[in-house]
């Protein structure tokens, strides 16, 4: 049952806000001798659960009826009516030996004393029963106040001086604080078995774990021995690369000059196919200037554009005068041939109106044949003028193609000289590049390599950098 309860107060205290718990579990007796007797005193209300108000304690009743679970008792601390201590009773208790008031004998939070107040502040505590008949049937009386004294064996006196005694309350060792102290006992040595547990579990696992280590060691010495091994070969090669380096400084100061030299080749060529290209610029406008003042105009070039233009739509102009010639022949035919057919009916007539029609497309024919000379003798114009044209662009092609012939030999020369700087260069990056390797790696190694001026200096930047 106390299990049972416990768990009904957990599912209030999550469910109902303003639960706080049960009496029994938010106060503790002071001393384990005072069990009994604080038992005794709250008597039905150990059960009993603390609550903010009454509407909490109405929500909790609410909540143990939807689900049919046992009534239990409800302290709303809002609305108890705790009345204050009397200092008579109080000074009684204190001046007299063997009394103790009931509040002195538990301990709580502070912010739960108005309950324990309404359930202990009129009782007092004796250590016989001798001392509480005392306190009860005569000097209290004297007073005037009441109170319920209960004796550290469990006997109690109410107020109105009736004496009980509960054969199952007064049980040392068998209070519902010792079952609680027992529960919490209980779970301690539950966890103390599952620690034990995991221990042991450990235990088992650390013997394991022994045994890999110890065979993780064993392979830890085997590397250890092989790396000892490459340690040696790496210093052998270090010692090799190091005559290498030695080998490559020398290369790497015979073939600097000729870099040098080179560099200053390639710069050279460079500014003469500059200064040749602006020259072949330079010529082939100077070209086609003097070729414009020769033939009298402000650029030939753009002449010749025009010219052409000009000439396309010349040809345009006589492919239609052709066109429409051609279909005026094609009409003339048809006349005539109408004319034939139309003899025979009324050759008069016919006659006249035909040979009005002949003359009228004769005029038309003979205007369209003018129009055609007049175009014939622009083209004829035109053609002369682009005769003239193409053999001026001939002369001009002549010197733009040898100048074309000298810069592609100066081009040839500047990309044999950039070929061969190139392939230089490529040689004294792969010198440096040996070389930074070999002097880190002796460096990173402690191995001492001879070195020129300033190598040292360049020994530790290299090494700096790699770090």
């Amino acid at each position: 049952r106390e299990r049972e309860v416990a768990q009904t107060c957990a599912s209030l205290a999550e469910t109902c806000p303003g639960v706080y718990g049960r009496v029994v579990d938010l106060c503790k007796p002071s001393q384990k001798r005072l069990h009994v007797a604080v038992n005794v005193a709250l008597a039905k209300f150990l059960d009993a659960i603390i609550v903010e108000s009454s509407e909490a304690a109405r929500a909790c009743v609410r909540y143990l009826k939807e689900r049919m679970l046992p009534p239990m008792t409800f302290l709303p601390m809002a609305d108890l009516r705790v009345s204050a201590l009397d200092p008579r009773l109080q000074n009684l208790i204190q001046s007299q030996r063997g009394l103790r008031s009931g509040l002195n004998c538990v301990s709580y939070d502070e912010k739960y004393a108005k309950a324990f107040n309404f359930l202990l502040g009129d009782v007092v505590v004796a250590d016989t029963m001798a001392d509480g008949r005392r306190l009860a049937f005569e000097e209290s009386r004297k007073l005037g106040v009441t109170c319920k004294v209960v004796t550290i064996v469990g006997e109690a006196i109410a107020k109105n001086g009736n004496l009980s005694v509960n054969s199952e309350a007064t049980q040392a060792g068998a209070t519902r604080f010792d079952l609680s102290e027992l529960e919490a006992t209980k779970a301690r040595m539950d966890g103390i078995d599952r620690r034990l547990h995991e221990i042991h579990s450990l235990d088992s696992a650390g013997g394991a774990d022994m045994a890999a280590m110890e065979l993780d060691m064993r392979r830890i010495e085997g590397r250890a021995q092989e790396n000892a091994l490459q340690l040696q070969q790496c210093q052998e090669e270090l010692r090799q690369k190091a005559s290498e380096l030695e080998t490559v400084d020398a290369s790497l100061a015979s073939v600097q000059p000729d870099a040098q030299r080179l560099a200053v080749e390639e710069a050279r060529l460079r500014e003469e196919q500059r200064a040749l290209e602006a020259r072949v610029s330079e010529a082939v406008a100077g070209h086609f200037a003097h070729l414009s003042a020769a033939m009298g105009v402000e650029d030939v070039r753009k002449m010749e554009r025009e010219f052409r233009r000009e000439k396309e739509a010349v040809e345009q102009q006589t492919n239609e005068l052709n066109k429409r010639l051609r279909n005026l022949k094609a009409e003339i035919q048809m006349l005539e041939q109408t004319l034939e057919e139309q003899r025979t009916k009324d050759p008069k007539q016919l006659e006249a109106k035909f040979s009005k029609e002949v003359q009228e497309l004769q005029i038309k024919e003979k205007d369209l044949a003018k129009q055609a000379e007049s175009l014939n003798n622009k083209v004829t114009d035109f053609e002369q003028q682009l005769v003239k044209s193409h053999e001026a662009e001939r002369e001009n092609d002549k010197v733009l193609s040898t100048l074309r012939q000298q810069g592609k030999e100066t081009r040839q020369q500047l990309m044999a000289a950039e070929k061969k700087v190139s392939d230089l260069g490529s040689e004294q990056q792969a010198l440096l590049s040996s070389q930074s390797s070999i002097l880190r790696q002796s460096f990173l190694e402690g191995i001492e390599v001879p070195l020129l001026r300033g190598g040292h200096e360049a020994l530790r930047e290299m090494a700096e950098e790699s770090q």
